[in-house]
């Protein structure tokens, strides 16, 4: 059995942290919540994307860098969580890796494998072989899958690198990331 870390995470108004550590062939990293999460709606707290779209949501980002990941989002509908979606979606920009080269471009269509208002714990696996992501989503408990499986293919310009990022707009959520 493979050695598992914990990550204790607090996400609120604008949040990005990379873990320091990747997703390896062969494992998984589970975000678990420790309370149905909220949105942040004082002037204080609120931040737009960089296309100008204000969105309540936190998620994790597999990828090698802030231009290249697959995000995978658990996103509020008109400002609730009790109307949520689990959204997943690359973003793509081969040749570039930091955010001043890429800024909000290279986003692709995304995915929506869940609506409602139980979704507590979101999980993505690695193959063996390292060529694929395969994402999760369970309730609260960590007992029910919510979501239907998605699957997609490691991109061949990320060379491998899965590193494992946090991503909070505009809410508050809290819980425990395991890898």
């Amino acid at each position: 059995m493979p050695d598992r870390r914990s990550h204790p995470f607090t996400i609120s108004s604008q949040h990005r942290s990379d873990l320091g550590v990747a997703l390896l062939p062969g494992h998984t990293v589970v975000a678990t919540l420790a309370l149905t999460p909220r949105v942040q709606m004082t002037p204080e707290e609120i931040t737009y994307l960089g296309s100008g779209e204000l969105r309540h949501q936190w998620g994790l980002g597999i990828g090698p860098d802030p231009c290249n990941k697959l995000y995978v989002m658990h996103r509020a509908v008109q400002g609730s969580f009790e109307n949520a979606r689990l959204v997943i979606g690359f973003k793509t920009n081969i040749g570039k890796t930091t955010s001043d080269e890429c800024h909000n471009c290279g986003y692709g269509p995304t995915t929506t494998t869940y609506s409602g208002a139980k979704l507590g714990v979101i999980v993505v696996s690695r193959s063996t072989d390292g060529q694929t992501l395969s994402v999760r989503g369970y309730d609260l408990l960590g007992v029910n899958l919510l979501t239907s499986e998605y699957h997609a293919t490691v991109p061949e310009h990320w060379e491998g690198d899965c590193s494992i990022s946090l991503r909070g707009d505009n809410c508050f959520a809290s819980g425990v990331m395991t890898t």
